[in-house]
Parts: C-alpha cells; sequence; structure tokens
C-alpha cells in the first residue's frame, strides 16, 4: 500500500468501525508493529512463515475475545 502501513490502515478502520478485530501478518520482526504504545486492543500479531493451523488459532484467538464488533 503505497499510502499508508497496515497499522495505519487499521487505526483508519478502528476509528470508523469501534471494536474491530485485527490480525496483522508480517515478515517483520514482532517489535516493528509492537512498538512501545503496543499493538492495541483486539489486535494479534501472525509472523510469518506459518502454518494453516496457526492461522486458524489466531483467527480463533481473535474472535473468541470479549467485545468487538459482531455483525
Amino acid at each position: 500500500m503505497p499510502q499508508m502501513d497496515g497499522r495505519r490502515l487499521a487505526e483508519h478502520l478502528a476509528a470508523r468501525v469501534p471494536g474491530i478485530r485485527t490480525l496483522f501478518i508480517s515478515g517483520y520482526a514482532a517489535d516493528l508493529l509492537a512498538r512501545e504504545d503496543g499493538l492495541g486492543e483486539g489486535t494479534e500479531l501472525l509472523e510469518k512463515p506459518f502454518s494453516g493451523s496457526a492461522l486458524l488459532e489466531s483467527v480463533r484467538r481473535l474472535l473468541d475475545r470479549p467485545g468487538g464488533r459482531r455483525s
């Protein structure tokens, strides 16, 4: 995305859709996303490479967290 990174996109979406859950997927070290202010509530980080089961587990953890938006 040439205009913004994934973290900034997630911040914009969270402002418009309170309670949205976000799964960051990155090939970079976790500390690039988890700055001093953390990833934020309702977010999870999955580092590449990952297995299909790891992806499913991450999504399940996000969906099982209390709160958040339900359709």
